[in-house]
């Protein structure tokens, strides 16, 4: 993994390229790098790249836990999150 990336990662995760805390269920769009679930979560859409991730449709995340990926928008069913803006 190169320095860049490992960069990215670090500052996704302490917040530094800022963060959005999501309790409702309507769309939200943005650039997002890591998903927190503050309490279990059931996610109805993710989007990443402009094609629906079937992997987190409809998918329980449990509570507490850190998810990487690269987003471009994101609807929930139940649940909290926190979303990291990324690059």
């Amino acid at each position: 993994m190169s320095i860049a990336r490992i960069t990215e990662i670090l500052e996704t995760q302490l917040g530094n390229l800022g963060s959005i805390a999501i309790t409702g269920t309507s769309k939200t769009d943005g650039t997002f790098t890591a998903i927190y679930t503050v309490t279990e979560t059931v996610v109805s859409a993710a989007v990443s790249d402009g094609i629906t991730n079937a992997d987190l449709t409809s998918f329980t995340l449990p509570a507490d836990r850190w998810f990487y990926g690269k987003w471009s928008s994101i609807t929930l069913t139940s649940g909290s999150v926190i979303m990291y803006t990324g690059r």
